[in-house]
């Protein structure tokens, strides 16, 4: 079957996260997705927090719609990796030595907003991860990727010619959703199979302006593109916050 799901989801689990997972779980369902892949801040989660999370997930699963836990592990030097249906507490700050759990765990590991980092990570790093984000909504913005985070991805996708690319909605509220998903072929609708075809590169991710595969690397004419594309949407952001500026300006 054919389905549609999410990554980057944070819920009240979160301190920083908005929505229960039970309004999550509604919203996404509401707007025709399979499965949502929860992953909480690690600064928030203990064993007893992460027992909590699993099973509320699993209470808001069914048949047509899967909820899976997993946590987003802060590491040294600001990097954040997103370990995608890895549900255990990982006592380490060096994200080589993470990924490497998360990844032993049977779970997706995934490096976060790249523009947190400037968009700059170590080659070991890039030897050992699953996927980098070539698109994070709440840092790149809604509509379209960023060429920086394209480029980013093809510098270290020379380093792992197998790093794939993957999207995050970095979802804390409700202001911040964006229909961006991640489509897949599975047999059964299962955390097992979620991960099986995530790690493997299966899927493709697809908005209204934007479609990949997991596989893909993106040609000098391609960033052209989207630089093109993102002009406007540039213009807006610089308008908007000049805007605002000058409205603190006169209080």
């Amino acid at each position: 079957m054919l389905v549609k799901g999410a990554l980057h989801i944070h819920s009240q689990f979160s301190h920083d996260g908005q929505l229960s997972l039970a309004a999550i779980a509604q919203l996404y369902r509401a707007h025709g997705f399979q499965f949502v892949c929860i992953t909480e801040h690690s600064e928030d989660m203990d064993e007893p927090r992460i027992v909590a999370l699993r099973k509320e997930s699993e209470s808001l699963s069914g048949a047509d719609f899967l909820m899976v836990a997993g946590i987003e592990y802060s590491c040294k030097d600001a990097l954040h990796i997103v370990g995608v249906g890895c549900e255990r507490v990982l006592d380490t700050s060096d994200a080589v030595r993470l990924v490497s759990d998360i990844r032993a765990a049977g779970a997706f590991a995934v490096l976060a907003h790249p523009r947190r980092i400037r968009w700059n990570c170590a080659p070991d790093l890039a030897a050992v991860l699953n996927a980098v984000e070539v698109w994070n909504v709440r840092y790149d913005g809604k509509y379209l990727p960023s060429p920086q985070a394209l480029g980013f991805f093809n510098r270290m996708k020379a380093l792992n010619p197998k790093l794939l690319a993957a999207a995050g909605d970095d979802f804390h509220s409700l202001g911040g959703f964006y229909p961006l998903s991640l489509h897949m072929s599975v047999n059964s609708l299962d955390r097992e199979s979620i991960l099986k075809e995530l790690i493997g590169g299966r899927y493709r991710i697809a908005s209204q302006c934007f479609h990949v595969s997991a596989v893909s690397s993106f040609s000098p004419c391609a960033l052209a593109y989207f630089r093109t594309l993102r002009l406007p949407l540039n213009c807006a952001k610089a308008l908007r916050n000049k805007l605002s500026s000058v409205s603190a300006q006169r209080l």
